[in-house]
């Protein structure tokens, strides 16, 4: 949108570019990330169970049982907390990244220019994340 100025039309017509853009992204990615850390813990916990039932020939109360005394709320809780900051991670790093690529020494245009941005921007939030993963299990221990 900032390669067809149409962040700065959207500008021009007083429309802050930030509430109208970025805001809905940041909180889809905020509803999203632990709505899909819920589904797949339990697709986690049900497929554990399937393997140990099917492959190990266990009982599936016993799995359910000894899954009930070793994980705790600490653990689930670990994971929501890791899924709303990566979300917040994401969306800030990767919405900067494009909102201010005009800002930047040499302005980029074209698919070249969009392709290397959304490269950076994907390395930087990974790189992030995997910092952010460390202190916060390092923190939550």
């Amino acid at each position: 949108m900032r390669n067809d100025n149409q962040i700065d039309a959207l500008e021009s017509m007083a429309i802050d570019p930030l509430r109208y853009l970025i805001a809905p992204r940041l909180l889809a990615f905020v509803i999203s990330g632990p709505l899909l850390t819920a589904i797949f813990i339990t697709l986690g916990i049900f497929g554990g169970c399937f393997i140990s039932v099917v492959v190990f020939d266990l009982n599936s109360a016993s799995y359910f049982n000894s899954m009930a005394n070793t994980v705790t709320i600490s653990d689930l809780l670990m994971g929501f907390v890791k899924s709303i900051t990566f979300a917040l991670l994401t969306v800030w790093l990767c919405t900067a990244s494009a909102y201010l690529m005009h800002d930047r020494a040499q302005p980029v245009f074209g698919a070249e220019g969009i392709s290397k941005i959304t490269t950076e921007a994907v390395v930087s939030s990974s790189i992030v994340i995997l910092l952010a993963d460390y202190l916060i299990s390092a923190l939550m221990i």
